[in-house]
C-alpha cells in the first residue's frame, strides 16, 4: 500500500467529519462561513447516529476518490445535510457564457434553514507551506508550488465567491428553479506550515487561530524527522489529527523518505505518541519534508510557474 492510498472506511470518514465540525478557517472576514455557529446542540447525538448508519455515511463519499478535494466536497455535503440540516439545491453546477465558454462552478447552492435563504457556498481545503525571501514578503506556497495563499484567497474571494452574480449564473439557476442566492459564503479549513525553527507573521488577513505544523528540507543540514514514532500520512488523513493503533514502523518512514527524492515531491508525515487512555498512537506534530530544491527559485518560482 503505498503512502496515498489509504482506505475510505465509516469510522475514518466520521473522523474527518469531526475535525471539519470544528476546523477553523483560513480565511476570516464577512464571507467566511462560521460552521461552529450552526451545529446542532445535540452534536454528540447527531455523531452517535451516523455511526449506526454507515451505509448512509458512505452513500456521499466516492471510495474510489483519489484527490482530497473531491474527498472534501463530499464531506461537505455529509456535514450539511447530515450535521447542519441544511438542503443542498445544486453541486458544482457549471456556469457558461452563450457560446459555451466555461466561466466557472458554483460549488453548493444551499437552503439554510435558519432563515429559509438561498446561500452561495464555495470551499476549498489547502495546505501552504512558509517561505522566507531575502528582502522580499514571505511567500507561501502550496507543496506543488504552482499554488500560491495570496492568490488562492483573491481568487475565492474575488471570483468564485462572485460568480453566482453574473447573468449565466442567475441563467443556470433560474433553468433548476432555483432562487437567486440571497448572500455568498466561502469556507476555506488547512494547516500552515511553518518552517523548522523559524519564527514567520500570521500572513496577513488569515484567522491567527489557524491550524498548523512545520516543514524541513531534504538535505544534509538536519535530520528531516527528528526523534522516534513517525508516520507518512495519505492525502486523506491530511484533514485531521491522525491516529493508529498499531506501533509506528520507521521502514514506512524510510520508504516515504526515499519518494521525497526519487519522485521529487513533497510528503506530509506526523509525529506519534501512545496514549494509555485511548489505546492508540496518536498524533503529536506533522512535518511536511521537501525536496532540497523545493521553491530554490524563490521569488523567480512565479515565472517558471505562471498562474
Amino acid at each position: 500500500m503505498t503512502p496515498y492510498s489509504t482506505p475510505l472506511s465509516p469510522a475514518l470518514v466520521l473522523r474527518h467529519l469531526h475535525w471539519l465540525c470544528q476546523a477553523p478557517s483560513l480565511i476570516t472576514g464577512d464571507l467566511a462561513l462560521n460552521i461552529p455557529r450552526y451545529l446542532p446542540a445535540d452534536l454528540a447525538d447527531t455523531m452517535s447516529r451516523l455511526r449506526s448508519e454507515p451505509t448512509r455515511v458512505m452513500s456521499y463519499i466516492d471510495p474510489d476518490t483519489r484527490r482530497l478535494g473531491h474527498y472534501f466536497e463530499h464531506l461537505y455535503h455529509l456535514l450539511l445535510e447530515q450535521v447542519l440540516g441544511w438542503q443542498v439545491l445544486a453541486r458544482n453546477l457549471p456556469v457558461r457564457t452563450a457560446t459555451g465558454h466555461t466561466l466557472g462552478e458554483l460549488d453548493f447552492i444551499v437552503r439554510n434553514p435558519q432563515n429559509g435563504q438561498v446561500e452561495h457556498h464555495e470551499i476549498a481545503v489547502k495546505f501552504y507551506l512558509g517561505l522566507p525571501l531575502p528582502d522580499q514578503p514571505v511567500r507561501w506556497y502550496g507543496p506543488d508550488t504552482r499554488d500560491r495563499l495570496d492568490r488562492k484567497v483573491k481568487r475565492l474571494l474575488q471570483h468564485q465567491a462572485t460568480l453566482c452574480q453574473r447573468p449565466e449564473a442567475l441563467a443556470a439557476l433560474n433553468a433548476l428553479t432555483i432562487p437567486a442566492p440571497e448572500c455568498s459564503r466561502v469556507f476555506m479549513p488547512g494547516y500552515l506550515f511553518y518552517p523548522d525553527h523559524q519564527t514567520l507573521p500570521c500572513p496577513e488577513g488569515i484567522n491567527p487561530a489557524h491550524e498548523r505544523g512545520d516543514w524541513q528540507r531534504l538535505d544534509n543540514s538536519a535530520p528531516p524527522l527528528p526523534g522516534e514514532h513517525w508516520i507518512p500520512l495519505s492525502k486523506t488523513d491530511w484533514l485531521s489529527p491522525y491516529q493508529q493503533m498499531n506501533e509506528p514502523r520507521q521502514a514506512d518512514c524510510d520508504a516515504s523518505l526515499a519518494l521525497v527524492e526519487t519522485r521529487n515531491s513533497a510528503r506530509l508525515f506526523a509525529r506519534l505518541a501512545w496514549h494509555p487512555s485511548t489505546q492508540r498512537w496518536v498524533e503529536q506534530q506533522r512535518r511536511f519534508v521537501v525536496p532540497a530544491d523545493w521553491a530554490s527559485d524563490g521569488p523567480h518560482i512565479d515565472h517558471l510557474h505562471p498562474r
